[in-house]
């Protein structure tokens, strides 16, 4: 979802305008905001220790031996979650190109310090 967003939202920069280019720039940030909405609500079940079935939305999982110890088996790490959020967040705020410095770039940057803490 966040390449399809970044691709439709990199393609509606290089074309003019027209209709196709509204609806690039929408569904790109529809998608963007699906992958900031998934990893804010995997951490908000982290937080509050709820459980929303956001991964069994696809897949029904059963409790597995070998998941043994672990809150939800099914749910993505706390780390990916938060990947999802900054870089949903970062798409999000990909602005034109009139800036000189865009807020998106200093997201990706920290998710990049993130995946290398890993």
């Amino acid at each position: 979802m966040a390449g399809l967003s970044l691709k439709l939202r990199l393609l509606t920069k290089e074309r003019g305008r027209g209709v196709y280019t509204f609806w690039r720039e929408l569904i790109g940030l529809g998608c963007s905001m699906l992958v900031f909405l998934l990893g804010g609500l995997t951490l908000i079940e982290y937080f509050f220790r709820w459980d929303l079935h956001i991964d069994q939305l696809l897949f029904i999982q059963t409790t597995a031996p070998d998941s043994f110890g672990t809150i939800a088996p099914g749910r993505m790490a706390f780390s990916t979650a938060l990947g999802f959020v900054i870089s949903g967040l970062s798409l999000i705020l990909l602005k034109a190109k009139g800036q000189k410095i865009q807020p998106s770039w200093h997201k990706g940057q920290s998710l990049c310090q993130l995946g290398s803490a890993q």
